[in-house]
Parts: structure tokens; C-alpha cells; sequence
């Protein structure tokens, strides 16, 4: 497995420096407020440096999204069970989902990848979450899912990855706006009830890999 892998990183191509350099340099020259707009001109640099032109542009934009299962959440660190995830799969595959809207709004194809729903990896806090072939069969999934996208027609191969063609809007959303939460409050999302069940399957995570952190001084209250 490492070996494959390492073939596929050992001659990987890099950034053009000189045309991110020149959008970066072009942006500071232009007449608006210091720090206006600063992440937009961040994603323009990165564009230009790997389309390798001075003049970026993103005429036929997709969206990858892969959907599968993890093992971990039966120990009830999600805030929902796993049958969600074959719910969310087919919403959407219909173009009815958060995504769909989102990719909607921003004109691109949405292009939705199965990569084992219904088929759990392994608990993550007692072992490794993929066996080598589970993390080969996910590895040669997504390198096939990105070789597949046609840059220019923006159209995916139908072999185990739907292609949602060009998001319908969300039916829960108003004008490509999203209607409140009513788990939310002004915005703001209510405490989880899991989240002492999301920790403690962190700390066994990091206390079974050997990174487990120090844990930190709490003053006495």
C-alpha cells in the first residue's frame, strides 16, 4: 500500500510561484480597503499558481462529494445514526440536499461518490479505521471519482458515481437562502448532548495512536 502510494507522490507537479506571485501583486494594487476581499484573493493566487496562468478562470466548476460510513459513530459520537447516511446519499443523488443548493448558487456540477454506505469502516478508538485493501478500494475510488471529471464539458463517468448534473435549487431554502435552523438560536447551534461521547472517542483515538495531548490545567472553581 505505501508503496503505491508513494509512487503516485514521488514526481507530483507543483504550483506556478511566479503566477501567484502576480495576482498576489496585482490584488495589493487595486484601490479598496486594506484586508477587503483578502480570502478571495487568497483562492485567486492558489488558482493561478496551479492553473499556471496570470489570468485564473473557473469556467465549468464541480463539486465532489463521497459519502460512506464510519464505524465509530455506533459509540454514539455523531449527532445522528447511521441510517442518516444512506438518507443524505440519496437526497443528494435527488438534488434535494444543503449541498445541492450550494452547489446551485455557485453554478457547478455536483457530482456524488458512494464510498460505503451501508458498509461501516472499523471503530476507530480500538483499531485502525481502514484494513490496507478497504483503504486501497478508497484511495483508487477518489482517483478515479477526480480523473473522471471532464474539465471542459464538466461530465463524470456513470460507473458508481452519480452525477447529480447541475444541482436543482434545496426545497428548504428560500431564493438560495437557507431558512433557520430550529436547532439554532440567532445563528447559534444549541450544545450537543453527544459532545462528552465525541471527546472521549478523541482521547481514545489519540491515546491508541501514541498522540494523546496533555491534558489541560483547569483552575479550581
Amino acid at each position: 500500500m505505501d508503496e503505491v502510494v508513494g509512487r503516485l507522490l514521488a514526481d507530483l507537479p507543483g504550483p506556478d510561484a511566479d503566477a501567484a506571485r502576480a495576482v498576489r501583486e496585482r490584488a495589493a494594487r487595486a484601490l479598496r480597503p486594506a484586508g477587503a476581499l483578502e480570502r478571495l484573493d487568497e483562492l485567486a493566487a492558489w488558482l493561478a499558481g496551479w492553473q499556471r496562468s496570470t489570468r485564473p478562470v473557473v469556467r465549468h466548476p464541480a463539486a465532489l462529494v463521497f459519502v460512506g460510513d464510519h464505524g465509530v459513530a455506533a459509540r454514539g459520537v455523531s449527532a445522528y445514526p447511521q441510517s442518516t447516511t444512506a438518507a443524505m446519499l440519496n437526497a443528494l443523488r435527488a438534488g434535494a440536499a444543503t449541498a445541492s443548493a450550494m452547489a446551485s448558487a455557485a453554478g457547478a456540477r455536483l457530482v456524488v461518490v458512494d464510498a460505503g454506505v451501508g458498509r461501516p469502516t472499523r471503530d476507530i478508538t480500538i483499531e485502525p479505521a481502514l484494513s490496507p485493501g478497504r483503504f486501497m478500494e478508497c484511495f483508487e475510488l477518489g482517483r478515479d471519482a477526480v480523473a473522471s471529471l471532464d474539465a471542459d464539458a464538466g461530465r463524470a463517468r456513470p460507473d458508481r458515481i452519480t452525477d447529480a448534473g447541475r444541482a436543482r435549487p434545496d426545497r428548504r431554502t428560500d431564493a438560495g437562502r437557507a431558512r433557520p435552523d430550529r436547532r439554532t438560536d440567532r445563528g447559534r447551534a444549541r450544545p450537543d448532548r453527544r459532545t462528552d461521547a465525541r471527546a472521549g472517542g478523541e482521547r481514545s483515538c489519540l491515546t491508541r495512536s501514541g498522540r494523546l495531548p496533555p491534558i489541560p490545567h483547569r483552575p479550581p472553581r
